[in-house]
């Protein structure tokens, strides 16, 4: 009976010591997940960091110029994102506070994936629908025809309960209005997490000029960006 107890003794020092290991483990997986994120991040950086000076140097050189740059394997997932000119680099573990966002140079820090965007309607109007935690924007959804008056439907304030609804959106090159209109058409081109953003293209016949638009809703923002750009 005495040599019993004894293995029942054993039994319980050993599951303890398994549950205690388990513990510490748990303890320290998001410490390590932060470290492997930090080391990935600044990886990701001087990469960014390499390629903004190659395509300098290869800009420099002229046609024919290419260089090749080896993208090492980290924690985070690149994607090529050619409507925006633009190289995204997501980790999973956000080393910023949650819903923030930062600019350094030509780098974009976005931390929070509460941004989501779809198509839907504004009343009886087919529009894309840009939100987060603080607000819901409401984009014209059109082909063929623009004009970019109507551009920007409504902004909802989930905060304030309010609706915005804009008499005048138009986006005017050199304060003529003759570039507010033309042909073209609206599309999505993020769809969701740290940003959504839209893209309109606008062919201003009458003032022979062409021009991207691009409307976007960071993550946790009050505010929506407007850029204009490609002025030709």
């Amino acid at each position: 009976m005495k040599g019993v107890n004894v293995l029942i003794s054993w039994v319980l020092v050993i599951v303890l010591v398994i549950a205690g290991i388990g513990i510490v483990m748990l303890a320290t997986a998001p410490m390590l997940e932060q470290a492997q994120s930090a080391a990935s991040l600044s990886q990701a950086e001087q990469v960014l960091a390499q390629l903004s000076s190659t395509i300098q140097t290869v800009s420099r050189e002229g046609i024919g110029s290419s260089r090749l740059i080896q993208i090492p394997s980290t924690q985070g997932t690149w994607q090529l994102i050619p409507e925006e000119d633009m190289i995204e680099f997501r980790i999973p573990t956000s080393l910023l506070e949650p819903l923030v966002r930062r600019i350094r140079d030509n780098l974009v820090y976005i931390s929070g994936f509460d941004a989501n965007c779809s198509l839907g309607n504004y009343t009886s109007t087919p529009a894309w629908i840009l939100e987060n935690s603080y607000l819901k924007v409401y984009l014209q959804k059109v082909n063929v025809t623009v004009n970019t008056t109507n551009n920007i439907l409504a902004l909802q304030s989930k905060v304030t309960n309010k609706t915005i609804v804009p008499t005048d959106s138009s986006i005017q090159i050199d304060s003529s209005a003759t570039t507010s209109s033309g042909t073209g058409f609206s599309e999505m081109i993020t769809g969701s997490l740290p940003k959504c953003r839209a893209h309109f293209f606008v062919n201003a016949t009458a003032a022979s000029l062409s021009y991207d638009i691009f409307y976007t809703l960071y993550s946790g923002a009050d505010f929506l960006v407007v850029e204009v750009r490609n002025i030709s």
